[in-house]
């Protein structure tokens, strides 16, 4: 039985993100748009989750959820109706950020997603 090693981490701060966009099954809406935006902060001496910034954002070009996306993502379409753009979603995150002390060069931070889909199509 192999024991589990822990490092020292380079990060005092790991940014797990999660985006869920617009879609549509066997084509590709353009633009795709963010209609969910979580992410977690995770200690990364710790591994606790410390804080959350979690935003359904209403999506403007194409401002009703397929069938498709709804059953991709869970989803529904009045999570999504009254919520802010995306716009006013990155400055919610922005000052959540700011509250959270990730910005003012205190603390070491990276982002994680699960492959590179959340952050090369953005």
């Amino acid at each position: 039985m192999s024991s589990l090693k822990l490092h020292q981490q380079r990060f005092d701060y790991f940014l797990v993100l999660d985006f869920e966009a617009t879609c549509e099954q066997n084509a590709k809406i353009q633009p795709q748009e963010i209609i969910e935006f979580p992410v977690l902060k995770v200690n990364g001496t710790t591994w606790e989750t410390e804080s959350i910034f979690h935003q359904y954002v209403r999506p403007v070009h194409h401002p009703r959820l397929t069938t498709f996306c709804t059953e991709l993502t869970g989803i529904i379409q009045n999570q999504v109706d009254e919520q802010p753009d995306f716009i006013e979603t990155f400055r919610l995150f922005e000052d959540w950020m700011h509250k959270e002390k990730l910005l003012d060069g205190m603390m070491t931070s990276v982002f994680v997603t699960c492959g590179d889909w959340d952050l090369k199509t953005w």
